[in-house]
């Protein structure tokens, strides 16, 4: 996304800044590059903490958005929500509650610059990403993928203990830390989340609230907005980052190509049109979903190019059907099973490590009962062609 003149002119005068909010300084815009940036919301930038003595994340508002009172609402609700997260250790911190910058803007001829009072707020900052998981497969152990899929499930289970749902969940919006000499996983950006006792923000939804590639289906005709089914679109999140962590082919391309997901929207949505209520749309929903529900499977995630172990793939293949349900209503939310299985699965793998390991030590000592064996054999004949020459 190209970078307005307001963003190139606000990420300027803050990175000039010798001091923001009393305290925080050296700051750098970290999600945009040159003319270009990553977010819808905000312009995040990382920022030392004078107070602290320590490194800050720091988001600002769009300057774009100021008079946006959906945005700047949404933008708003952010800190209050991590402050019901506070203490949680697999959950983002925040370190400073929502602030104002004077945002000056001087236009040409004019006597004095502009004001503006642009929002912002601070949470701790998180360096390492998971990236290299997702797109350094061939040089990452399976198990090593598994056990930062279950640590994701952790940190979800510790944002919906909350009762908050994130509802954009994607590679980018997670981080490790170290807590306690463990290295944990952390999700961050709460822009689009919502506790479930919180109001929507906006009447109809006609699109996902947070990014498309890993949206479920009901978010893309209406739901997006719905407390009661947040959760279970980070269920559908984590089932699509479980693909992800085993096909170098991404889920939104598949889905999208692969399977009727775009054409079963498509006939959902156009009688979703006519309901009058979130009953209605519910009826509208179950009638639809029966009727293609053989056809509306997600793309298999061990279908060509995937690198699921084959001792583990029937128990991947659970968890990931049991999360990227089509149908919400087939979906779990049951994170402490899905744990479970991980766990079987690393078991698994586990046991056929050993097992390649105990193979691996009998040929070994095979091959040394061998050699001993023909190293004798060399001996003895060695003594036998001696013996004979010189009785000769």
């Amino acid at each position: 996304m190209p970078l307005s003149p307001n963003q190139v002119e606000l990420i300027k005068q803050l990175e000039l800044a010798t001091l923001v909010g009393g305290r925080y300084e050296k700051l750098r815009c970290v999600n945009a590059s040159g003319t270009a940036r990553r977010g819808v919301l905000s312009l995040v930038f990382q920022g030392y903490d004078r107070v602290n003595d320590c490194l800050v994340a720091m988001k600002f508002m769009d300057p774009d958005r100021l008079s946006d009172a959906y945005r700047i609402a949404a933008f708003e609700r952010e800190p209050e929500i991590l402050e019901l997260v506070e203490g949680r250790k697999r959950c983002l911190q925040i370190a400073d509650n929502l602030q104002h910058y004077d945002w000056e803007v001087t236009l040409p001829g004019a006597a004095s610059p502009l004001k503006f009072r642009c929002a912002y707020f601070v949470t701790e900052w998180i360096e390492e990403d998971i990236d290299d998981y997702f797109f350094q497969q061939d040089t990452i152990d399976p198990a090593e993928k598994l056990r930062i899929f279950r640590d994701l499930v952790l940190s979800i289970e510790a944002i919906h203990s909350a009762n908050i749902c994130h509802r954009d969940l994607k590679i980018d919006n997670v981080r490790l830390k170290v807590v306690e000499n463990e290295q944990i996983v952390v999700t961050i950006d709460f822009g689009t989340a919502a506790h479930h006792d919180t109001p929507s923000l906006s009447s109809a939804y006609a699109r996902p609230v947070g990014a498309s590639a890993f949206a479920p289906p009901e978010a893309f005709v209406g739901f997006s907005g719905d407390r009661k089914l947040g959760h279970l679109a980070d269920s559908y999140a984590l089932g699509a980052l479980l693909f992800d962590l085993f096909n170098t082919r991404e889920f939104r391309f598949v889905r999208g190509s692969e399977t009727p997901f775009n054409s079963l929207l498509a006939a959902v949505g156009s009688s979703m049109a006519a309901s009058a209520s979130r009953d209605d749309s519910l009826k509208i929903w179950r009638n639809h979903v029966r009727q293609f529900r053989a056809q509306s499977n997600p793309p298999q995630i061990d279908g060509a190019g995937n690198s699921i172990p084959p001792s583990i793939k029937s128990l991947v293949n659970r968890v990931y059907l049991q999360l990227a349900n089509f149908d919400f209503n087939r979906r779990t939310s049951n994170f402490s099973a899905v744990r479970n299985v991980i766990d079987s699965a690393l078991r698994a793998l586990a046991n056929t490590k050993k097992q390649a390991e105990e193979l691996k030590r009998k040929r070994r000592m095979r091959k040394q009962r061998q050699d001993k064996a023909l190293l004798k054999q060399q001996k003895l004949d060695h003594y036998l062609t001696n013996r004979l020459g010189h009785d000769a």
